[in-house]
């Protein structure tokens, strides 16, 4: 589980540009949704699912690209998310 300091609508905006420019497509809304893509034949695959109650979102992923620890997807995510 993630805080959210700015405003949830413009975090989630930030998090699909984001995701976006590595291949990863947000399907949802302000309370919920799942993601998924990267970059085709690499092992670069991500998949999961969000949930946003008030200034947190909670993030779970199902696939991970194989290069990375859990640790480091998780400091990636908290970098990024929290600022």
């Amino acid at each position: 589980m993630f805080l959210l300091k700015d405003d949830p609508a413009t975090k989630l905006d930030q998090i699909r540009a984001a995701s976006a420019q590595v291949g990863i497509v947000f399907h949802g809304d302000l309370r919920e949704g799942w993601f998924s893509g990267g970059i085709p034949g690499t092992g670069l695959d991500t998949r999961g699912i969000y949930r946003i109650v008030g200034n947190r979102i909670t993030i779970i992923i199902d696939q991970k690209p194989y290069l990375y620890t859990w640790e480091q997807i998780e400091a990636m995510l908290s970098g990024f998310i929290e600022g």
